[in-house]
């Protein structure tokens, strides 16, 4: 299995993709029910996204109606973690401008849509020298609101000494990456129950250990899976996604005997897990989920979107329907889709396409079975 095995760049802890900027080369991207139809044709854009920031880039806003997305304005040879700018598009990608200078880590669309929280490094204060620009040597940052209809700047929180971590968690949409604290937490949406995962090693072999966690920090192992180790250096950990206040759903890995390279090919499930019995059960099992990027539950809770490796290089997105655990193929394309976004009505699925080191954000119209490139600069 690979993983944009060309554009794949390591730097420190944090794992970046890098773009070749090239205008109009074209993009064929077909909606999977109607493989025979010739596919649209769309063009290229200078855009580039790190891997991380995939999951919340790019973003609907005004159920459908624009776009929020990143734009790398760094050295593609050398990719800071704060080179990228928020930049707001119409959904037809008509009209786009910068929101925000360089310095972007991370943002989150608030509730009623009408403001965003900026994670922002301070650039100029940052360590000059090449290997120290992991999550972990960025010093200064700062949180800031930002007005969409007025698009004034509010400046919420300074660093003041505290860890990235921290803006994290004020930005309220994770803690550092898990390869920093080599964990992950998670809480169920009402904060009723919280899951600890934990890498262990048992033998030659590594798993992933899912723990439900009291409110005394008693914790108890109520899910196990191997560890899948992937042939590039982008780390893998299991997704976690909530379906309500007791029950989740991850992705488990069951490995194949690899002489040369143990815990690489295998099995790949989607799995439901039941917090207050404990039991895990198997929704959809095949050798061709992609252990990347994570999966995407809709708005009302009815299906979930995951990605699968078609036949020559060709990307799949599919769908399983959480009702009775039937599938079927949305989206393929030859090259490589970022993590999906929802619209707030669900009918609109956002996410970024990447074909011969192009980049296009693309937006999948799920009721009228149609698709669009959205965003260009």
């Amino acid at each position: 299995m690979e993983y944009l095995p060309r554009i794949l760049l390591r730097q420190g802890c944090r794992v970046y993709v890098c773009l070749t900027l090239v205008f109009q080369s074209p993009i064929y991207g077909q909606i999977a029910n109607t493989p025979t139809s010739q596919s649209p044709i769309f063009y290229s854009r200078n855009i580039t996204h790190s891997i991380e920031q995939l999951a919340v880039n790019p973003r609907l806003i005004e159920n459908g109606s624009q776009v929020l997305f990143l734009i790398f304005g760094g050295d593609p040879n050398y990719p800071k973690p704060w080179d990228y700018k928020l930049s707001r598009s119409d959904r037809d990608g008509n009209a786009a401008y910068v929101l925000t200078p360089s310095g972007v880590l991370d943002y989150n669309v608030l509730a009623d849509e009408h403001g965003v929280l900026i994670l922002m490094a301070i650039p100029a204060l940052q360590a000059s020298t090449e290997g120290d620009d992991s999550y972990e040597e960025i010093k200064d940052w700062e949180l800031w609101h930002l007005d969409l209809e007025s698009e004034e700047k509010q400046l919420l929180e300074s660093s003041n000494s505290l860890p990235l971590s921290e803006g994290y968690k004020i930005l309220g949409i994770a803690d550092l990456p898990p390869t920093a604290a080599d964990k992950i937490v998670s809480s169920s949406p009402d904060k009723t129950h919280t899951i600890l995962v934990q890498r262990q090693p048992s033998g030659p072999t590594q798993y992933f250990s899912f723990f439900r966690v009291d409110g005394s920090g008693k914790q108890v192992e109520i899910f196990r899976t191997e560890s899948w180790q992937s042939y590039h250096d982008a780390e893998w950990w299991p997704d976690i996604v909530w379906l309500n206040d007791s029950s989740l759903l991850t992705i488990r890995f069951q490995s194949l005997f690899d002489e040369s390279f143990p815990q690489s090919e295998g099995l790949f499930s989607i799995v439901e897990i039941d917090l207050i019995s404990g039991a895990a059960r198997d929704l959809y099992s095949d050798f061709s989920i992609k252990p990347f990027p994570r999966m995407a539950l809709n708005p009302d809770g009815s299906a979930l979107f995951f990605q699968k490796f078609g036949n020559d290089s060709t990307s799949e997105l599919w769908k399983l329907n959480l009702a009775d655990d039937t599938t079927e193929m949305v989206y393929s394309v030859s090259g490589e889709l970022g993590d999906s976004r929802f619209s707030a009505d669900g009918n609109s699925l956002v996410f970024t396409e990447v074909t011969n080191e192009h980049f296009d954000i693309i937006r999948l119209d799920l009721e009228r079975n149609s698709i669009e490139n959205v965003v260009g600069r």
